[in-house]
């Protein structure tokens, strides 16, 4: 399904996604469309219920999200310039569209949509390919896009049965949460999250962290490094738990407490390390 290019407002792919929704068995993309998530089943920042912001425990995220929901809602009134196409402008006036048509149309766009090089910027969602689950070291690649075919090329050798990976990008747990509704398989050693990490300050997109080295630096430097960590690890764990466990299963719920207690997770390892480096210095200037 072509959604359109990278010089088009994210709103643009977001309607034609809603479009095609909408037309219901008249799409042409009615086999793909069946496949999707079904409404309420799909998890991602921008349809998050505001209900668990509190679990966020991190103002850039309530702050990235409450823009999403509002923007989604200025879509569906038709009332914001800055995104490009309305409702009205995608579907037509006689098309009764609710919120939750729009929000459910941003999900899918914004956990499904394909960038490709060779593609002149064309961001597509595919069919078949959009099952494939995130692995960060996975070794499948995909070939420039044409017309007709995407390519998927194996990175190794696959036994019959074998569940076929792709890797989103080097989406960190909160990254992953926030953008796709879920947390990659656990680290190890564990990895700081993105609004932990010492790059965060001042970021304003996860691609702006480009390294995977770990901190270094003079003992002054060491030293106030471990002061921020901890000084974020306490403002974690002074923020009352807003959103009380609900009855059954929750999964949103369930995710946000993991995401928690990997973040005072990753600070502690990282913390201890520092100490460490710490403690090396000091033993050789003896």
């Amino acid at each position: 399904m072509h959604l359109g290019n990278q010089s088009q407002t994210a709103s643009t792919h977001i309607m034609q996604a809603l479009r095609e929704y909408k037309l219901g068995n008249k799409s042409r993309y009615w086999p793909f469309i069946k496949s999707w998530p079904k409404p309420g089943e799909v998890v991602a920042g921008c349809c998050m219920d505001d209900k668990y912001d509190a679990m966020w425990k991190a103002p850039y995220w309530e702050a990235h999200h409450q823009g999403w929901r509002e923007r989604l809602v200025s879509l569906w009134h038709d009332s914001t310039q800055h995104l490009g196409a309305t409702v009205k402008e995608a579907l037509g006036k006689d098309v009764e569209v609710t919120l939750e048509d729009v929000k459910y149309a941003a999900a899918i766009t914004l956990t499904r949509f394909l960038s490709l090089p060779g593609s002149r910027g064309a961001m597509i969602m595919a069919p078949i390919f959009d099952l494939a689950n995130h692995d960060r070291h996975c070794a499948n690649t995909l070939e420039d896009f044409t017309a007709d075919f995407l390519y998927l090329i194996a990175g190794r050798d696959y036994e019959p049965g074998e569940e076929i990976c792709y890797s989103y990008g080097d989406l960190r747990d909160d990254v992953a949460v926030s953008g796709y509704g879920f947390l990659p398989a656990l680290e190890d050693p564990p990895r700081l999250a993105y609004v932990d990490h010492w790059q965060f300050e001042g970021l304003r997109d996860w691609h702006g962290i480009d390294t995977e080295d770990d901190f270094d630096g003079t003992p002054e430097e060491l030293q106030a490094e471990m002061r921020r960590l901890e000084g974020i690890r306490a403002d974690i764990l002074s923020m009352p738990d807003l959103v009380p466990k609900p009855e059954g299963d929750d999964y949103v719920w369930n995710m946000m407490k993991e995401l928690e207690a990997r973040r005072i997770a990753a600070i502690d390892y990282e913390v201890t390390r520092l100490k460490e480096l710490l403690a090396g210095d000091e033993h050789e200037e003896l």
